[in-house]
């Protein structure tokens, strides 16, 4: 077991960037040392999601966190621009190439976060050492992908005309059940493999 006062000697403090990508700059966050562990925030979340484990990573790890294009402190050349996974995931690459060039990395990526990670492991397995991909909305592996394609569309179409806000109300609307309850489809999946 590890000490929790035990510093290693070339571990670096927080230290922020920022990366021009192709329609939007990012800002990210380093600290530790190693090798280069990326986390990619999903949903409205940001290098801030975190915060919480950040530092007892970086004991062992390069660990790099940013602000996708359109979040916080990352933002768009024109806020109205479509966004797509391969662009998420083009950034995530962008980051990886700039903070790891001679190295594979790992990459942990949450929710929406997930997906960009799924995406950049199939588009640039050689530049990924191990990915975790945590609750990855990937509906079309769910019993009831249709209801969950037309509430994704429901949350697309709220963030179009009202904005953020609007758009997590109505994920987290169409998120319960008659009754208040979770579905369970996801569980389901889980279960059964």
């Amino acid at each position: 077991m590890r000490s929790q006062s035990a510093i290693p000697p070339l571990m670096t403090g927080l230290t922020t960037g920022r990366l021009r990508v192709d329609g939007a700059t990012l800002h990210y966050e380093v600290r530790g040392s190693g090798p280069l562990l990326l986390l990619i925030p999903g949903g409205a979340g940001d290098a801030a999601s975190y915060d919480g484990i950040a530092d007892d990573l970086a004991v062992d790890h390069t660990v790099a966190s940013y602000d996708p294009r359109g979040m916080s402190r990352s933002p768009l050349d024109d806020p109205q621009a479509p966004q797509r996974v391969a662009q998420h995931a083009g950034d995530a690459f962008r980051l990886l190439e700039l903070l790891s060039p001679d190295a594979p990395a790992r990459v942990v990526g949450c929710s929406s976060g997930a997906i960009v990670a799924l995406h950049l492991l199939t588009t640039h397995p050689e530049r990924i050492e191990r990915a975790v991909v945590h609750e990855p909305p990937v509906v079309e592996v769910l019993p009831d992908a249709a209801e969950h394609r037309a509430l994704l569309a429901r949350v697309q179409g709220a963030f179009r005309r009202e904005g953020l806000m609007p758009a997590v109300a109505e994920f987290a609307a169409g998120l319960r059940r008659p009754g208040g309850r979770a579905p369970g489809s996801a569980l389901v999946i889980y279960i059964n493999y």
